[in-house]
């Protein structure tokens, strides 16, 4: 039987691919959300999965994720290095995202005079509660995307990363107690 080490240790794999194909579904399942158009309904409804793309896309970035950030504990089970590893490759970009949206994106679409987006304390608050990596996250702007046809969210998205920063800290809590190493 192949042990996720077998796995790990193949050179050539095929995540790339799964994540692309998972993006372009991931795109198409949120597509008539975002436009506020119900049709066309989604493939995978009409098919009677149960369920749409965009479900089964975050099931596959999830699956990925797991069997990679897995790999990554197994190699090296040191909690310091994996907890630094895992920080820094997420802590970083996320708080570039988070301040280019607020800043930038933010400042460029807001119906508000620019004087009053940046004084409103949800600007910087959109920041500050989103890198908290909690549940109840922040996801409007002042004054941003007001008029979207389906909602005013600037970006949806970031609702995975509290997801996975709590599977890193349960991947180190079997990691710790020796289950991974079955």
């Amino acid at each position: 039987m192949n042990t996720l080490a077998d796995g790990l240790a193949r050179k050539n794999d095929n995540f790339l691919l799964l994540r692309f194909i998972a993006a372009s579904m991931v795109i198409y399942g949120h597509a008539p959300a975002i436009t506020g158009h119900a049709e066309p309904v989604d493939l995978f409804i009409r098919l009677n999965w149960g369920t749409y793309s965009g479900a089964i896309a975050v099931d596959v970035f999830f699956i990925v994720s797991g069997f990679l950030v897995t790999g990554s504990f197994v190699r090296n089970p040191r909690l310091a290095d994996f907890i630094w590893a895992r920080a820094i490759r997420i802590v970083p970009a996320y708080a570039v995202c988070l301040l280019l949206s607020a800043f930038g994106l933010g400042a460029a679409f807001t119906e508000l005079p620019l004087r009053d987006y940046f004084q409103h304390p949800d600007t910087v608050d959109y920041v500050v509660r989103n890198l908290q990596f909690d549940t109840v996250m922040q996801w409007q702007l002042p004054g941003v995307f007001a008029d979207n046809p389906k909602s005013d969210v600037v970006n949806g998205s970031i609702w995975t990363l509290p997801a996975e920063v709590r599977m890193y800290l349960l991947v180190a809590a079997l990691g710790l107690a020796g289950a991974l190493s079955w």
